[in-house]
């Protein structure tokens, strides 16, 4: 399945491309997705770092929410209804730090698809989300709020890998 869609991909990348052409759209291609990668953590080392800062701080004005703009980009999440919903709960926050509350207990990524997070701000979208902390002790949840069909082959790995990098900088 991953091979055929990676085939798929390909064609349509380099259908028609001369091998210097190919080869240049490939590795912009790369670049692309590893400066996305590379702002996701930065993103995520920020939010880690500003959570130890201001420890005591209460826990709503803790949680910062960003790029909820970019939900918007989704056919899946274009019902304005649906992200009147979300926007909401992203402003109350009450929604979203119940949920992320569930998850510092995880050992590892936690994926929620639809209804499943219990949440009806979030029955279109899925939830992934990781704990990070520091000996063993859970201090904070990164997450990824998307569309159903958002490429969790990637997002799930960038998440987890995140809520590890910002484990082991907390360790130092």
């Amino acid at each position: 399945d991953e091979l055929q869609q990676a085939s798929y991909i390909l064609n349509d990348l380099l259908v028609g491309k001369d091998l210097r052409q190919a080869r240049h759209l490939l590795l912009a291609a790369i670049d692309k997705d590893r400066q996305a990668m590379n702002d996701k953590v930065l993103s995520a080392m920020l939010l880690g770092e500003q959570a130890v800062i201001s420890p005591n701080r209460q826990q709503e004005e803790a949680c910062l929410i960003a790029g909820e703009s970019n939900l918007m980009a989704y056919d899946d999440l274009s019902d304005i209804g649906q992200l009147r919903q979300l926007f909401v709960a992203f402003n109350q926050k009450r929604d979203v730090l119940s949920l992320l509350d569930k998850c510092t207990e995880a050992d590892g990524v936690t994926i929620f698809i639809g209804r499943e997070s219990g949440y009806a701000a979030f029955d279109e979208c899925s939830v992934i989300t990781a704990p990070y902390g520091v000996d063993e002790q859970a201090i904070g949840v990164i997450g990824v709020i998307g569309p159903k069909r958002m490429r969790y082959d990637q997002v799930i790995p960038t998440v987890d890998i995140t809520a590890k990098l910002l484990s082991a900088a907390l360790k130092k």
